[in-house]
């Protein structure tokens, strides 16, 4: 076993330096050598075009700017490395939700959601690092490498080590940034109010609608625009009001067959996220508690002349979800008078041997009161 040393001769060509063992000439193993690791070297002196190998300086070239991709909402940046080694580099960065760093091929792709580029965009700006096969080398005509092997015998491996070598990789950066319309739309969301039964007993009534309802749109107290709302009782602003914006949401007019919201809505508008205003109308009813009685035609009086009664009486009652008796009833009760001659919307009237559909109802004090809805009876 011989050592052979081979080392750049200064003032000299470094990329061809001579290649020799004692006196019997080049070695082309030595030389093969040479060069596979000198290439191997000159590639450790490169990094991601985009890139930059300080944090506090990065510039235009070295910036990804988020952009919104109508196409699908996200926020995406690209650039190619055109020194063709991106492969080697995988970049990361301090979680943020929505935001994904990819590559494809030497083009390193940056997605991120509305959420997560306006996060980008409220930091001024976020650092991405890489560690690949960028070495400090230095001076190269200090360095050298060391062969080991014999000349004379092909099957014994020439073992190749560097002498005087940093090997410790240095990372280089990006900088990601982002174009965010930080305006922002506000959306109402409308539903009924009540016990999840009383609800229920007014679902396909057609005299109550969340469609309709009109609330005002203000900022410091004066009017910005008014929000209708659909079947669905869904409504969304026309314009877009900056990050931060204060609003108050009023009810101006309720839709068929609810009470007017005099509740006073704040919202402060976040860009980046749904800016939806929750309310909610309670149904009406009729308020009368509806009570019939019989009265003698000859005497006026609710009492019964001789030995005659008014109880007893059936009395058909059809309720119809409109104002005009229009179509089939949408429920049918029997009530039966007492001995007074009395009937009312209630269960203890309701007349036995008939079938009778349920009483709509309320609460009253925590208390179960039976109440017409709005609509029509005869």
């Amino acid at each position: 076993m011989e050592t052979l040393q081979t080392s750049p001769r200064k003032q000299q060509d470094s990329d061809n330096p001579p290649f020799y063992r004692s006196s019997w000439g080049y070695d082309n193993g030595v030389r093969a050598a040479y060069e596979a690791i000198s290439n191997r070297i000159k590639g450790g002196q490169k990094y991601p075009s985009f890139a930059n190998l300080s944090s506090s300086s990065l510039g235009a070239a070295n910036t990804f700017t988020l952009v919104k991709n109508p196409a699908n909402g996200m926020y995406e940046a690209s650039k190619t490395d055109t020194n063709g080694i991106l492969g080697d580099y995988n970049f990361t960065i301090s979680p943020i939700s929505g935001l994904t760093i990819s590559r494809s091929g030497n083009v390193l792709k940056i997605s991120a959601t509305e959420a997560a580029a306006s996060e980008v965009y409220r930091r001024k700006g976020v650092v991405a690092s890489a560690t690949g096969h960028f070495y400090n080398f230095g001076n190269l005509s200090d360095k050298g490498m060391t062969v080991w092997g014999k000349y004379w015998d092909s099957s014994v491996q020439k073992f190749i080590s560097l002498v005087n070598f940093n090997l410790t990789p240095l990372p280089c950066y990006i900088k990601i940034d982002a174009k965010v319309d930080l305006a922002a739309p506000v959306s109402l969301k409308k539903s009924m109010k009540g016990d999840p039964d009383i609800i229920a007993q007014l679902q396909g009534n057609a005299c109550y609608s969340l469609a309709g309802a009109e609330y005002g749109v203000y900022k410091g107290g004066v009017w910005q625009e008014t929000l209708t709302t659909n079947a669905n009782g869904d409504a969304a602003s026309a314009k877009r009001y900056p990050n931060g914006t204060v609003l108050t949401l009023k009810e101006l007019k309720a839709p068929p067959g609810f009470k007017l919201d005099d509740t006073v809505h704040t919202i402060t508008i976040r860009s980046g996220q749904a800016n939806v205003v929750y309310v909610a109308d309670e149904p009406t009813f009729d308020p009368r508690v509806l009570q019939f009685e019989k009265k003698d035609p000859e005497t006026g009086l609710t009492a019964p002349q001789g030995n005659g009664t008014f109880q007893g009486a059936v009395f058909r009652w059809d309720y119809y979800d409109n104002q005009n008796w229009e179509g089939n009833p949408k429920r049918t009760w029997f009530f039966e008078t007492d001995i007074y001659g009395f009937h009312g919307y209630d269960e203890i009237y309701k007349a036995s041997g008939y079938t009778s559909d349920s009483l709509y109802f309320i609460r009253e004090y925590g208390k179960v009161a039976y109440r017409v809805p709005i609509g029509s009876v005869k």
